[in-house]
């Protein structure tokens, strides 16, 4: 029997498939008990919720008994260190909606892309570092009010890819409001080392994502379809500070995503990748 609550549910890859309610009647139905909340337009976004909208997306959750353990942002559209400072502008607006929406539903933290850059002719250095201060004063700021914590990821598409040099720059902003995601796949991607990133993250370190991926493509594949050594990855975390929960965030080929996430929780638990227990709220077994 498969313990569903061990885990949580990233809702990316039902982002362009419908509204947030059908999603969290599934997974629910499904024994799932906690998701991360990927906004999307149509999907749970801020500024086209309103306050009877934010009601009913709470008393939806209440409904399913799932909870929102953290609410991220799509990284396609917004930019903390655009070139443009309308971009920059709007981008941060829409992190602070983020923020507070996930304030609303108790969500206690907000994932953050770093921000890109041009790979042809890139901003100088300092200059993109003190956009990206400035955004992470507002963040930070907006976290203290809503009770939201800030966690940035590693993204192959960021000017901070690696995990040292995300680390790095999250040391020298000096809050201890800013804590990590790491992600598998994107680490992987960008060739990172999973045992050396995982300890640089070290007690920075809050949530893990997990999906697969190749060399080539970069992609979000259900376990077991990509490259990724799962075994060596639970062991770098096994040995490591971090005692979450791990969250499925699979966007995979098929039209039923539930069928990928379960399927990659069942490879995982097949294959004992983590080597220690997780967390769970309760026993209910994965119904695909």
């Amino acid at each position: 029997m498969k313990d569903a609550t061990k885990y949580i549910v990233n809702t990316y890859s039902y982002t362009i498939r419908g509204g947030v309610e059908p999603c969290l009647e599934e997974l629910s139905d499904a024994g799932f008990t906690a998701i991360e909340l990927m906004t999307h337009p149509g999907h749970g976004w801020p500024s086209e919720l309103d306050s009877a909208g934010r009601r009913r997306l709470a008393a939806a959750l209440r409904r399913t008994g799932i909870e929102v353990a953290s609410i991220s942002q799509p990284n396609i559209d917004l930019n903390l260190t655009a070139s443009a400072p309308e971009m920059r502008e709007h981008s941060l607006t829409r992190l602070l909606q983020l923020a507070e929406l996930g304030g609303e539903i108790g969500a206690p933290a907000v994932q953050v892309g770093p921000g890109k850059i041009s790979p042809l002719l890139p901003d100088p250095p300092q200059e993109v570092r003190g956009r990206l201060f400035r955004a992470l004063d507002a963040l930070v700021e907006a976290g203290r009010k809503t009770g939201v914590r800030v966690l940035l990821e590693n993204m192959p598409v960021s000017f901070l890819a690696k995990c040292a040099d995300l680390r790095a720059m999250i040391d020298d902003y000096g809050s201890d409001a800013i804590g990590m995601t790491y992600d598998i796949a994107n680490a992987e991607f960008v060739g990172d080392e999973h045992a050396a990133a995982i300890q640089v993250c070290g007690d920075l370190l809050e949530m893990v994502h997990i999906s697969d991926t190749g060399h080539q493509e970069y992609r979000h594949d259900p376990v077991g379809q990509g490259v990724i050594d799962f075994p060596a990855v639970g062991a770098a975390l096994a040995a490591s500070s971090w005692a979450g929960r791990p969250v499925i965030e699979v966007i995979g080929r098929s039209a039923n995503p539930l069928a990928e996430i379960v399927e990659s929780i069942e490879r995982l638990e097949a294959m004992d990748w983590l080597g220690r227990s997780l967390p769970g709220t309760n026993q209910q077994e994965v119904r695909g």
